[in-house]
């Protein structure tokens, strides 16, 4: 995207957000994403919460760890035979939206890892309060192990 085309959509949504104006329309697969990142941050960060350690340094290295993209990649890699067809579809169509990774992951976990959170967000957004939490509950000790794994490797 180019700066003037940002800014143009920057001060829109600011706009739109002064006005109170939204929209019933579908979101697309980067929205999704961006609001699944969010659902599945307050996840992690609610659960760390309640282990009752109070230092906000360590709470915020295990969730950096936990939503990392090579995490969120094993975790849809592990769950994926559990997927419905059309969670899949989403998956697969979502994991097509990234074109460059970061320094921390591969192209291939980073896509997986927008898979993973373009899913959790569909199921927000359609309100599968059901299906989310059942996700999430899965994919918890999924995340948890794969963290130890790379904590104990770093040692």
């Amino acid at each position: 995207m180019k700066f003037k085309q940002y800014l143009y959509l920057r001060d829109e949504a600011i706009e739109r957000l002064a006005q109170g104006t939204t929209t019933e329309e579908e979101w697309d697969l980067q929205t999704y994403a961006f609001v699944g990142d969010a659902v599945y941050s307050v996840f992690v960060r609610t659960r760390l919460a309640a282990t009752g350690i109070p230092k906000t340094r360590v709470l915020h290295d295990l969730a950096a760890r936990l939503v990392a993209a090579k995490n969120q990649s094993a975790v849809l890699r592990t769950l994926w035979d559990t997927l419905t067809e059309e969670e899949r579809d989403l998956c697969r169509r979502a994991r097509n939206l990234s074109l460059h990774a970061p320094a921390s992951a591969t192209l291939v976990e980073y896509q997986q890892s927008t898979a993973w959170e373009a899913l959790l967000g569909y199921c927000y957004r359609h309100d599968q309060k059901e299906r989310l939490e059942t996700l999430l509950q899965t994919a918890w000790p999924i995340a948890q192990e794969v963290m130890r794994h790379e904590i104990q490797s770093q040692t």
